[in-house]
Order: structure tokens, then C-alpha cells, then sequence
């Protein structure tokens, strides 16, 4: 009976785990695009794009 309950309580932990991050949808499709002369030098401007495109985009971390 005690073993059952451990069981059940860290099957409950787990469930109380996971179900958040299953009913969190992230829709989103991301593009890159990066566009620069064929040859770079100092003092050259390369432009960076990073567009996501999507329903119910909650927020987006760059590093």
C-alpha cells in the first residue's frame, strides 16, 4: 500500500510537470536573412534580419 502511494504521488508531481508545458501552443515560423557585398571589409554594413511570424507568439530571447 505504501509503495502504491508513492506511485500515485510521483506520478501526480509529474502530471502537475508536464501538463502546463502541453497545453502551451508555440506557432511560430521564423525567417533569417542576412545581406552584405560579396566581400566584407572594416567599415562595411552587413544587415541582420530575423523576422517570427506567428498566432499567440509569446516572447522571443536572443543571446
Amino acid at each position: 500500500m505504501r509503495k502504491f502511494i508513492s506511485v500515485l504521488l510521483a506520478l501526480l508531481v509529474l502530471s502537475t510537470m508536464l501538463l502546463p508545458a502541453s497545453l502551451l501552443v508555440f506557432a511560430a515560423e521564423p525567417t533569417a536573412s542576412i545581406s552584405a557585398p560579396s566581400e566584407i571589409r572594416a567599415g562595411d554594413t552587413i544587415k541582420i534580419s530575423f523576422v517570427v511570424d506567428g498566432t499567440d507568439v509569446f516572447g522571443l530571447e536572443c543571446n
